[in-house]
């Protein structure tokens, strides 16, 4: 279940279209079109907690559509969906319990699908050799979110399914 929370007063959501639909993501505004990214990316591609964009307004709509990447935080985003050699995304996390002490957050969506959101003193390179070990394992799929898809744009991906994150 996608946690609801209040909005600051110096945030918006910004949707973050892709091929299938789109993520809309709170962010801090900065300038008119400036944010920062403040919720961990569970389907957007190519920015993660911190990470500052521009935005653009779509015909039709009155809320800020993701336009480029600014300027990256640091901060990377590792989403894992539960594999056939697990029973369910508890089994997951106390695997990567380990992992999930070095997050700065984590975020659930459904029964199969984490977000860790890791900062930039995380050695990555750990941190993808645990992650790889249990895809081996087939213990769960991972992919790194500011890793963009070949087959699209450099600014947004493609994947997931249409979410609305409040």
């Amino acid at each position: 279940m996608v946690e609801q929370r209040a909005a600051r007063h110096d945030q918006q959501r910004v949707v973050f279209p892709f091929d299938e639909g789109a993520e809309i993501l709170w962010c801090d505004k900065l300038l008119s079109d400036k944010y920062r990214v403040d919720n961990i990316p569970l389907f957007a591609y190519g920015v993660s907690v911190g990470d500052v964009i521009s935005t653009k307004r779509v015909d039709g709509d009155d809320r800020p559509y993701f336009n480029s990447l600014i300027e990256r935080s640091g901060n990377k985003t590792c989403r894992v969906t539960v594999g056939e050699g697990m029973s369910g995304i508890a089994d997951v996390l106390e695997r990567l319990s380990e992992l999930a002490k070095l997050a700065s957050g984590i975020e659930r969506y459904g029964r199969d699908y984490v977000a860790f959101n890791f900062p930039p003193s995380c050695d990555l390179d750990y941190i993808e050799a645990r992650l790889n070990d249990g895809e081996d394992k087939g213990y769960w799929d991972w992919e790194l979110s500011s890793a963009l898809p070949s087959s699209h744009d450099a600014d947004i991906g493609s994947g997931g399914t249409d979410t609305e994150k409040d």
